[in-house]
């Protein structure tokens, strides 16, 4: 069996909105993850996709997190998941 390299497996991630990069569309895969990046990747690559896309937060589970920043909305998101 062939496996896919990796720019491949970049690209069909890309395609199921698991991975975006950011307002320029660069990647940085070079970088460290962010918490709310992996909890972006988990919710996307996950059977919870449908279930936290209607969740809405107006609050930052973290005091860290701007509650008006997409990583708040993703952290909220999986938090409550319970995972």
């Amino acid at each position: 069996t062939q496996s896919a390299s990796d720019d491949e497996i970049v690209q069909i991630m890309k395609i199921l909105r698991i991975i975006e990069g950011n307002d320029k569309g660069e990647l940085n895969l070079e970088n460290q993850v962010t918490r709310a990046e992996f909890s972006k990747i988990l919710i996307q690559a996950s059977p919870l996709r449908e279930q936290v896309r209607n969740t809405n937060t107006t609050t930052s589970p973290f005091p860290d997190l701007r509650n008006t920043h997409w990583q708040a909305l993703m952290c909220r998101r999986l938090q409550k998941t319970d995972i």
